[in-house]
Order: C-alpha cells, then sequence, then structure tokens
C-alpha cells in the first residue's frame, strides 16, 4: 500500500516563495551592514579619518593664521620708535635774534630719545601721551619756547616740533655769559652752547648787560621780569641812535630796579628806573648831557632821570 504525498496548493506555494525571497533579501541586507560595519572598524583601527573632519581641521588652522597675521600687522602698525624727526619752528614774530638751536641737534635727539625710553607707553602710537612727553621736553631745553609732538600716521618715528626761544640779551655774572630771551629766562650758558661763526655773530651784536646783584642764575629760570628785560632793550636801542658811546650798562647792586649806564670818556654814570618809561628817561638825559657841557657844569658822579620830570645830578 503506497502512500503519496499531498499537493499543495498554488497558493501555498506562492507564500513559500516570497518566504523564501525576503529570507534571502534580509540576510544579504545583514551582510552588507556587517561589512560596513567592519570596513569602517579597519578604518578606524589603521588611524584614518573621516574627510569632514580633515576639512574642519584645516579651516581651524587656516583662520589661526589669519588671526595671527592680522594682529601682527595691527602691531606693527601702531608701533614706534623711539628716535624722533626733528622739526625746526621759526618763531612768527620780530626778534632782536634769529631763532637757532643752541645746541648741536644730535645732543637734542639723544635727549628726546632717552625721554621717549623711559615709559613701555611711549611706543605705542595708541598709548603714547604726547603732552606729557611735550612737558618733559622743555623740562629738560628751557631753550624750547614750543614743543609738539605728533604722531605719524603711516611711519613710525614720532614727529617732534621745537619752537626755539630767541635770546634778546646777554647778561654778565660771576659764574660767565648768559644767554636771557625776551621772557628774562635764561636759555643757556654762553660757554655751553655749539654754534657756527655766523650764528656767534648774530649773539656778538646782542646787548650785554652786567648783573652786579648777585642773583642766583641758572639755566631755565627767570632771573629778570619781562618788563625790565623789554626796558633794557629799548635803552640800547636808543642810545644807538645817538653819538654817545656806552662803555657799560649794569644792574647795581644797591637799589632794585635801577639800571646803570656808564659813558666812554665820562666820569659820571646815567640812573634810570625800570619801571618807568624809557623814552622820558633817555630824553632827559640827553637834555641833561648836553645842559652840562653847554654850561660847563661840573658833573663827577652820576645823572639821575628817575623822577618824572626832574634831572638830579653830583
Amino acid at each position: 500500500m503506497k502512500f503519496f504525498r499531498k499537493k499543495q496548493s498554488s497558493e501555498t506555494q506562492s507564500l513559500l516563495h516570497r518566504s523564501r525571497n525576503s529570507n534571502n533579501l534580509r540576510a544579504q541586507t545583514f551582510s552588507h551592514h556587517a561589512a560596513r560595519d567592519r570596513d569602517s572598524s579597519r578604518a578606524a583601527s589603521r588611524g584614518e579619518k573621516k574627510p569632514k573632519d580633515s576639512k574642519n581641521r584645516f579651516e581651524r588652522v587656516f583662520f589661526g593664521l589669519l588671526t595671527a597675521l592680522s594682529v601682527g600687522c595691527i602691531g606693527y602698525v601702531l608701533w614706534l620708535e623711539t628716535t624722533p624727526r626733528i622739526k625746526v619752528i621759526t618763531p612768527s614774530q620780530n626778534t632782536a635774534s634769529s631763532a637757532v638751536l643752541l645746541r648741536e641737534e644730535s645732543v637734542y635727539l639723544d635727549g628726546i630719545s632717552a625721554i621717549l625710553k623711559q615709559s613701555v607707553v611711549n611706543r605705542s602710537k595708541l598709548f603714547m601721551n604726547s603732552n606729557a612727553v611735550s612737558a618733559e621736553i622743555l623740562k629738560q631745553f628751557p631753550e624750547f619756547g614750543d614743543v609738539v609732538v605728533s604722531i605719524p600716521l603711516i611711519s613710525h618715528r614720532p614727529i617732534v616740533s621745537i619752537t626755539p626761544r630767541s635770546p634778546v640779551i646777554k647778561l654778565q655774572t660771576t659764574k660767565g655769559i648768559y644767554l636771557i630771551d625776551s621772557t628774562g629766562t635764561v636759555l643757556a650758558n654762553i660757554a655751553d652752547i655749539s654754534l657756527d661763526d655766523n650764528e656767534l655773530n648774530d649773539l656778538v651784536d646782542l646787548p650785554l648787560i652786567e648783573d652786579q646783584t648777585a642773583t642766583e642764575v641758572s639755566v631755565g629760570n627767570r632771573v629778570v621780569t619781562e618788563e625790565t628785560t623789554q626796558f633794557m632793550l629799548d635803552i640800547s636801542d636808543q642810545l644807538a641812535l645817538t653819538s654817545l658811546e656806552v662803555k657799560s650798562v649794569y644792574l647795581p647792586r644797591v637799589t632794585p630796579n635801577e639800571l646803570r649806564i656808564q659813558f666812554s670818556g665820562k666820569p659820571y654814570f646815567a640812573k634810570l628806573d625800570t619801571t618807568s618809561d624809557s623814552r622820558r628817561q633817555i630824553g632827559s638825559l640827553l637834555s641833561a648831557i648836553s645842559y652840562v657841557s653847554e654850561r660847563g657844569s661840573a658833573v663827577n658822579e652820576y645823572i639821575d632821570v628817575r623822577v618824572d620830570g626832574k634831572v638830579f645830578y653830583k
């Protein structure tokens, strides 16, 4: 007796076929993912990086270098040297002597450079205090009337514009001859200055006043008032228009605000008041000298014109 397997229906066969195909597809998918995971593991074990990580690293390096370069450029633009460029400005007003540098320019250059080196902020265009530097330069070099420190836009050398004071009088003391400006300020001892022959000739023509008051004289300090300085200049100019030969002009020790003039070939001197009008006193003095000469009056000591409208002589 034979037993035969029952034939499956067509629907059953179709379901079995689809089931096998689905199992094969899942197996292939699993195999693909497994292979990709194995490749990633091998790449990681060999130290390989993903392309995206390499790109990020390149961007970080690039922007880092760009930032460093920008900072360096800004620092270079803002950097200042301590060797300035000196610019001499000629005063606009008319003076008895032209404005000149009383020392070699190298002396000023070294001195100003030393001042700039005193503080690190003077090496930066952003932090440099120009007013403080100018004040320090004026303190060290009193022969300057004005100092302006300018910060250049492109170059690195600060520009120091200096206006020299003009000496108008030579003041002779027991310590030497000093140059005095129109304000009565001592600019320099004539023994310490460095000038060429033409500039020295200009100083020779300056009025020479002898100081017998024993006043302490030092460079940068004011020894006489501005009014007294102007009075002495006026007297010098007016006497130059006369035929009188002046032997000496001096400030006596005994009397304040007094100026004395000693004439060559005359036994007497003149007394003037530095606080009064110079023209009136010179006029009175010339009239007195003329009167004495015409009358033959004996004057052996002085002619005093300090009092307005009166003349005393002895």
